[in-house]
């Protein structure tokens, strides 16, 4: 197994409504340690920050308009697209970690991944699997990531590429890839906040595909690529926008 590109992942978003006040972020991308002259009680979550209390259900709207903007900033995770044979590959993210929400609220959990296209504008890549699965534990002795009961695995959402992704590289907010041989794709999964998850989600995961024989991986020279874990409460009103970790794909070893 070859590892061909690393990405190196950074974050986030932050609300831009006017009466919000957010937390400083860590180098992970959630929000700043617990200050010890502070008694050492733990800052505010993003949503917690943007909701201002532990339930967003009071927030939600019917208005169905999508989020309207992104800000990143730096975070901690490696991935790395790993070419398998001549025409297998594997998108590995590593040593993913942010703060648990505190805020009661379902959450849609959005992958965003640069993977490859046709010239005519067609899928160039098959998933073998049934989408991106999420791990926990070390290399070499990972389990499945159980959250509320259920395991973790993300799912290709063609509907969220054509909606929320068309909006957001529109209005810039994600760099339009065209001419790149490759396209942002989305894998989604949505959970229930889980009262009884730890402080922090410590994550590993990977999704495997097949594309045609002397495909490159992205280059990790152009700006464009990246790749965005997206955490967000579609009730809420569109003035805020979802919390999302950005990862930015560099050389890896040959």
């Amino acid at each position: 197994m070859k590892p061909i590109a690393s990405v190196v992942c950074c974050l986030v978003l932050c609300a831009t409504a006017a009466t919000a006040t957010l937390p400083a972020r860590a180098s992970d991308g959630g929000s700043a340690p617990p200050d010890p002259e502070d008694g050492g009680a733990p800052s505010p979550t993003y949503y917690e920050a943007v909701v201002g209390g532990t339930s967003a259900e009071s927030l939600t709207s019917t208005d169905p308009t999508l989020p309207q903007s992104l800000e990143i900033q730096d975070a901690s995770a490696t991935a790395e697209y790993r070419q398998l044979g001549s025409t297998e590959w594997e998108l590995r993210i590593e040593g993913f970690q942010r703060r648990h929400e505190r805020v009661d609220g379902i959450y849609d959990m959005v992958l965003v991944l640069a993977l490859p296209v046709s010239s005519q504008g067609r899928d160039a890549f098959e998933a073998t699997q049934r989408g991106f699965f999420v791990e926990e534990g070390s290399p070499g002795a990972s389990v499945p990531l159980i959250y509320g009961g259920e395991k973790i695995v993300l799912k290709r959402n063609v509907g969220i590429e054509k909606t929320l992704l068309a909006r957001v590289i529109a209005s810039g907010g994600l760099p339009d890839l065209t001419g790149s041989g490759y396209r942002w794709t989305a894998w989604n999964t949505i959970a229930r906040r889980d009262p009884a998850h730890g402080d922090s989600v410590t994550a590993r995961g990977y999704l495997r595909y097949t594309t045609g024989a002397g495909v490159a991986p992205p280059d990790g020279a152009d700006p464009r690529f990246a790749a965005y874990l997206i955490t967000w409460i579609p009730g809420l009103p569109p003035t805020i926008p979802p919390y999302a970790v950005r990862m930015d794909v560099q050389p890896g070893a040959q």
